[in-house]
């Protein structure tokens, strides 16, 4: 066996007379091999004409013809092969002449590349394989560039920014928050410095503090005595809104410009200080007791914690922002786009709101009476979410920064 100075394999013939040689003994012998191509000189390699990719902007769902024309004159099988260089797409009829082109989840431009080889033919009629460079240079290969569509997405308050994912897909976030794009579209933070406080890479905010005696690390609820500075559940959730929010970044008292300080000076909050009482959904620091009963029956028959239910209501009005007045205000959480004309969400079909699960599961109606729920239960301190909502109620008019 061989091959010629452009790689091609030369054989000896099937049944080619056997050599006998003895040992130690030199015995030249003429062997003939046959060479896949008779000779380099003798392959006449195909070369594409032209490519023609269309439409070349696509919009979601549709595809994208890819035709091509190309010569080849030496003999043999011309070969084809359609190549996309984003991740997603698809190309079917790839090893064909022509072939078509879906985006997937690819998105944005995409290059389509197509490769024409030739399977040659050896002298002896066998199959030899793939006989031409297939490259640019040679004039197999020829490119042309496709741009799949890019989602388009409005975002808003509290997540008010477009990003782009990794994927290529679109996703709503803050960047003022988002650890994974803090201050600008894909900058992670790292891990000596994993918060992202006001759009800067921080080390660990302070937690708030739930247990005494509280930790000089910890931010502490001043409303309360006994013990000193230890939070309930319900103020927890507020504390952490300030923390998030970058208005509390070191231990001690809750800032003055906080959401917990604020609706403890209005009188929203149970304490210690003042003397304020059932405002909260679990234990009131004051009294020793609950603010709301153990248990509650809600609008679908179903018995729930009353103080779980109430502060899943309160950490969905909290994390998702839809109380401010931008997104429409309180009852957008349980309507949703009509929550800044209640009136509209009267019909059950227009329940819609990003928190209507936690709301429902809090109130004595149903979901699907959100006319009786909108008037009897919303701010119905004896029912969870109404007991969550009245809170938020509270203060929604000085002090914004709870929104």
């Amino acid at each position: 066996t061989g091959a010629d100075s452009n790689g091609d394999p030369c054989v000896a013939p099937t049944g080619a007379e056997a050599v006998v040689v003895s040992s130690l003994t030199t015995t030249p012998v003429r062997v003939q091999l046959t060479c896949a191509v008779p000779t380099d000189a003798a392959v006449d390699c195909p070369s594409i004409t032209s490519i023609a990719v269309g439409p070349v902007a696509l919009e979601p769902g549709q595809t994208a013809d890819l035709i091509s024309l190309s010569t080849s004159v030496s003999a043999g099988t011309e070969t084809y092969l359609w190549t996309a260089s984003c991740a997603g797409a698809t190309i079917t009829n790839a090893t064909s002449a022509n072939a078509t082109f879906a985006c997937g989840s690819a998105t944005g431009a995409c290059r389509i590349t197509l490769t024409v080889n030739l399977d040659g033919v050896a002298v002896n009629g066998q199959d030899a394989g793939s006989v031409c460079p297939g490259t640019a240079a040679s004039g197999e290969q020829l490119s042309d560039d496709v741009f799949c569509p890019v989602p388009v997405i409005s975002c808003s308050s509290p997540t008010p920014k477009a990003c782009v994912a990794a994927d290529g897909g679109p996703f709503c976030t803050t960047l003022q928050l988002d650890a994974n794009n803090c201050g600008s579209c894909g900058t992670v933070c790292p891990a000596a410095t994993p918060a992202c406080i006001a759009g800067t890479c921080v080390p660990p905010p302070p937690p708030p503090c739930t247990t005494g005696p509280c930790a000089p690390n910890t931010v502490q609820c001043q409303g309360n005595t006994s013990p000193a500075g230890v939070c309930t559940a319900t103020e927890a959730a507020f504390v952490q809104q300030d923390i998030t929010a970058g208005v509390a970044t070191t231990g001690g008292p809750d800032p003055a410009a906080g959401c917990y300080s604020c609706l403890l000076a209005s009188g929203c909050l149970d304490d210690e200080t003042f003397g304020d009482t059932g405002h909260e959904c679990g234990i009131d620091p004051a009294t020793g007791t609950s603010d709301l009963a153990a248990s509650f029956t809600n609008g679908s028959g179903t018995l729930v914690d009353a103080t779980s239910t109430c502060l899943a209501t309160l950490e969905c009005l909290l994390t998702t922002g839809c109380a401010n007045a931008e997104s429409g205000g309180l009852t957008n959480c349980f309507c949703g786009s009509e929550g800044s004309t209640p009136s509209a969400c009267a019909a059950a079909s227009a329940v819609n709101g990003p928190c209507d699960a936690q709301e429902a599961a809090g109130f004595s109606h149903p979901i699907t009476d959100p006319s009786d729920i909108l008037s009897d239960d919303f701010t119905n301190t004896l029912e969870p979410s109404g007991m969550a909502n009245q809170i938020l109620e509270c203060g929604k008019f000085v002090c914004p920064q709870c929104l």
